[in-house]
């Protein structure tokens, strides 16, 4: 905490969910927490500033998700990314209704590239997502984090990470602002979406807190 201020991230991390054949295996139909885009298992952690305590409570939601999936015969296994087929893509595409989903990620580099529906070149993808933000304590919300200060933060996490982004295929560059088009209407932060789900969890929140105090 900085004066009334509360600098802090979240990781919100995204697994498979695969049978005893290593097919992928809806992760809502079995009410596991799921993103909307219907084929990966979605953790998240807790808010906070001390990376030790933020990589412990993902963890702990890792292996309670981990103890469900074995119980139904299921495993959970983290990569990068995994190959299907057109006609697979385009059933998920289909039953969670893709093109009826909102796309508010933008793009420091371009504003064609994006990671939204997971979906890339004959590719499902999975990512580490880090969510950013500044509380103010004694008003009671979140300062709004200009355009300049994302780029500023996407810029240092794309070069600490580069090895990592380009080794996974992901999309570097890439960002959205939370709250903005949700039931709340009140941006809290924003999210940092280029990091693949195989990262270093306490490299990047380590990296992360120490980006966002430099700001």
């Amino acid at each position: 905490m900085t004066g009334n201020l509360l600098y802090e991230i979240g990781l919100e991390c995204e697994y498979w969910l695969l049978d005893k054949e290593d097919n992928i295996i809806e992760a809502p139909k079995y009410n596991f927490p799921a993103d909307e885009m219907g084929f990966l298992i979605e953790i998240r952690s807790t808010w906070g500033s001390d990376p030790g305590a933020i990589v412990n409570s993902l963890g702990k939601e890792i292996f309670s998700v981990q103890k469900k999936a074995e119980q139904l015969g299921f495993k959970i296994h983290e990569a990068a990314w995994l190959p299907v087929t057109e006609e697979w893509q385009k059933y998920i595409a289909n039953k969670y209704q893709h093109a009826g989903l909102p796309d508010h990620t933008k793009n420091i580099y371009s504003e064609k590239q994006t990671q939204h529906t997971g979906f890339r070149s004959g590719k499902a993808t999975a990512g580490l997502h880090v969510h950013f933000s500044i509380w103010d304590v004694e008003g009671e919300h979140f300062i709004w984090l200009p355009d300049n200060v994302v780029v500023k933060i996407v810029l240092e996490m794309d070069k600490v990470f580069v090895e990592e982004i380009t080794k996974a295929e992901r999309i570097p560059g890439e960002w959205e602002r939370k709250g903005i088009g949700d039931d709340s209407g009140r941006p809290h932060g924003f999210e940092y979406r280029s990091l693949p789900a195989i990262v270093d969890k306490l490299k990047a929140a380590k990296k992360a807190i120490t980006i966002l105090l430099s700001v």
